[in-house]
């Protein structure tokens, strides 16, 4: 019994350690590779659930799993925060960032889910709203607009991707990579960037909508259906597909981070947020590549998962704002309140703390 714990206990001490090695390994080289991210909290569980046996077969060993988990403390952390700051000070700036889904456009009844679309963003008293996947022909864009204008916003939208703001946009540019999407005949993916006047200075804002994984309706249904009947035969056949396309998308959104980081890098001198859905969790190389020049507001002041996509089977946090040093984020969370696209906002106050 000691040995055959021991051994399951090291495995999956092993496993986790591999996976959280993982972000560091580009997954143009090792698209594989790259989906153990997606297993890492199993991997904890597995673990952290050895310490219940250790107790009752050997009590003193009881050790090896926290100390198998403490040198992926930081991943954990990125994966499952726990926060406990206050309010968010005077002057700090409400963000909000959502993959809109074309503005409720494919719900069942999409006359209803816009106009809950447009009662939430009007009312929700946010400083910068950064929408994905918010294309014009979707929405009645001129009347939105002018109504989002007449509360004081300055708006722009281009290539499936929204900002409103409080403060001015002074200027705008695309940055460039690859996108499979791109070569054919959406545009919804890409980043760009905004240069907006903040106290006097610029604040460089960054909207993201990195490679989907392009799993179409059928895909997700089989997937979900052979969850909710546990029918092994489906899970295979449809995991198999859905497992492929990630792992190739995957490839393609380390390339757009890389181009992104090198973005950041040569404007580090400037106070920056960026946000979107970068459609990988936390445990990827995408996220970690970002997380190295830029702090997850998330990671720093929110709670728990914070699951982002709502749709069933896929339970993950894809969409992410980061900022530069020059910020502090307080309250960040997931807003549950309405599902009227596949993913909920994510919104935070950030304070700008200067030079510290």
């Amino acid at each position: 019994m000691t040995i055959a714990l021991l051994v399951f206990n090291a495995m999956a001490i092993l496993l986790l350690w591999v996976c959280c090695a993982s972000t560091w390994l580009s997954p143009e080289r090792f698209p594989k590779l790259a989906l153990l991210g997606l297993l890492f909290p199993a991997f904890v569980l597995a673990n952290l659930f050895c310490t219940i046996p250790w107790l009752f077969v050997r009590w003193r060993w009881a050790w090896i799993p926290l100390a198998g988990t403490l040198p992926c403390m930081s991943f954990l952390m990125d994966y499952f925060p726990i926060s406990f700051g206050g309010e968010p000070p005077a002057g700090s700036l409400k963000v909000i960032t959502w993959n809109a889904a074309g503005y409720g456009y494919q719900s069942a009844n999409r006359d209803s889910a816009l106009t809950v679309f447009r009662n939430y963003i009007e009312n929700c008293d946010a400083d910068i709203i950064c929408f994905q996947e918010a294309q014009t022909r979707c929405i009645h864009t001129e009347d939105f607009y002018a109504t989002m204008e007449r509360k004081g916003y300055y708006c722009h939208e281009e290539m499936g991707k929204a900002v409103f703001s409080r403060l001015p946009i002074i200027a705008h540019e695309n940055i460039t990579y690859r996108s499979h999407a791109l070569e054919g005949q959406s545009v919804v993916n890409g980043s760009i960037a905004y240069r907006i006047l903040f106290q006097g200075d610029t604040l460089l804002l960054i909207n993201n909508h990195l490679e989907s994984n392009h799993l179409n309706p059928e895909e997700k249904d089989e997937y979900v259906r052979g969850l909710d009947e546990h029918n092994i035969n489906e899970l295979k056949s449809s995991g198999k597909t859905v497992l492929s396309k990630v792992s190739q998308r995957t490839a393609i959104r380390a390339q757009q981070a890389d181009s992104l980081a090198n973005y950041i890098q040569h404007h580090d001198h400037m106070p920056i947020i960026m946000c979107g859905d970068f459609n990988d969790t936390p445990i990827s190389y995408v996220y970690q590549r970002i997380n190295k020049l830029l702090d997850n507001a998330y990671r720093k002041s929110g709670n728990g998962m914070g699951i982002s996509y709502n749709k069933k089977g896929f339970w993950v946090r894809i969409d992410h704002v980061f900022m530069s040093h020059h910020w502090k984020s307080f309250k960040t969370h997931i807003d549950t309140t309405h599902d009227i696209s596949d993913h909920y906002p994510l919104v935070t106050w950030l304070h700008y703390e200067r030079e510290n």
